[in-house]
């Protein structure tokens, strides 16, 4: 079940969007602006209770930066609740890594696209 995000919640995705990491800034420019197969993104977006990095409502898609502590086992499991949460919703999730991102930002949209594909094959 939705839940509406909470006003706290709001103004932390505001301040998150004004602090990005050098991986989220550089797929932002891509992203902004209808600049990525024309999809309109969102970025650092509340959704229930959690913020998403960037969100396209249009395919129901969350994209996930993450950085090093992702490796760590408990984050792992934390991110799997969020993903599990996002999937009860009907939003998928897709993760790509700092290192797949700042390096060659367009091997990561490669990616991105490739599961938008995939997404667009499978039913919802």
């Amino acid at each position: 079940m939705y839940r509406r995000p909470s006003a706290a919640l709001v103004r932390q995705a505001r301040i998150n969007r004004s602090a990005p990491t050098a991986a989220e800034h550089r797929l932002w420019q891509r992203l902004r602006a209808r600049r990525f197969r024309g999809l309109k993104f969102r970025r650092q977006h509340p959704i229930g209770q959690t913020i998403v990095d960037f969100y396209c409502d249009r395919l129901l898609l969350a994209v996930e930066v993450d950085g090093g502590y992702h490796a760590f086992a408990e984050q792992q499991r934390q991110d799997s609740l969020r993903s599990a949460e996002l999937a009860a919703l009907g939003i998928r999730t897709v993760r790509l890594t700092n290192a797949e991102v700042v390096p060659d930002v367009r091997l990561a949209l490669g990616k991105l696209a490739q599961a938008i594909s995939a997404f667009e094959v499978e039913p919802l």
